[in-house]
């Protein structure tokens, strides 16, 4: 998780563009930017949990690759990402709402993941 949001904050950090400059046509939807987002936030715990250990990793920079991986399954940039996700940060109603929505996908999942469980038994 520590991976995601250093990725997250360096890729804010990295594009210096006030909220006046951003363009409304180069923001993706608020449904793309959540699963784009949820899928980041899932990239980082598979990192953290089954590879960030492995010793024939090491220095392979792999966190960077998956994080690679999941913009180009959803066709988007890192420009676009970084962007968009500058676009809700500054506009805090905007905002809630992603957040929001990101945890909604949060509760989805854990209630899935959990009924998958009760039917294994």
């Amino acid at each position: 998780m520590c991976n995601f949001f250093l990725f997250f904050f360096v890729s804010i950090s990295c594009n210096t563009s006030s909220e006046k400059e951003i363009n409304k046509k180069d923001v993706l939807p608020l449904n793309t930017i959540k699963t784009v987002a949820w899928q980041m936030f899932l990239v980082d715990e598979y990192y953290n949990v089954y590879l960030k250990y492995d010793t024939n990793l090491l220095n392979k920079h792999v966190d960077w690759h998956l994080y690679k991986n999941v913009l180009e399954i959803n066709r988007i940039t890192q420009k676009q990402y970084t962007t968009s996700i500058n676009y809700y940060i500054n506009n805090p109603t905007l905002y809630k709402v992603f957040l929001d929505s990101l945890l909604v996908l949060a509760e989805q999942e854990k209630k899935y993941n959990y009924e998958k469980y009760i039917k294994k038994r």
